[in-house]
């Protein structure tokens, strides 16, 4: 399930949420300038010990691509994002069952970089690809999940 779908105005609660990472991730970036990967839930709760369950980390993670994602497209904020959809892809590692949602911010990471200027090299692009195709041809049924 998309993190948009979790973060709707149909859910009072989980839009209040969505509000306050949209402004923790926006104001830490920009005004406190903490660096992305300090920002990242995934830094956060793995510093602090907090949170055990990689789907809850994960999607708060997700959630803070998509509050920047919101807030324009300058060189800066990319790489923001960048960051953010790597420190995700931790969360969804190989040992974590839930493919999908790795593929998924796989493919944005692709898309971001796409538009960034620090393009990797074809190599690594082609690993992730590659990545992508084989978590998606994995027998859904193990990561009802979403």
């Amino acid at each position: 399930m998309p993190t948009s779908s979790i973060f709707t105005p149909k859910n009072n609660y989980y839009t209040q949420l969505a509000t306050i990472i949209d402004r923790v991730t926006y104001i830490g970036l920009t005004e406190l300038l903490i660096p992305a990967e300090q920002i990242s839930f995934q830094h956060s709760f793995r510093s602090l010990d907090v949170v055990k369950d990689p789907q809850i980390t994960g999607i708060l993670v997700e959630q803070q691509v998509d509050s920047l994602e919101r807030r324009g497209s300058r060189d800066s904020t990319q790489r923001n994002i960048r960051t953010l959809l790597e420190s995700a892809m931790k969360v969804y590692s190989q040992e974590v069952s839930m493919p999908i949602r790795r593929a998924r911010v796989m493919l944005r990471l692709l898309e971001v970089l796409y538009r960034t200027e620090n393009v990797p090299a074809f190599d690594e692009v082609q690993k992730i690809s590659q990545e992508v195709e084989t978590l998606l041809s994995l027998d859904v049924c193990t990561c009802l999940i979403v």
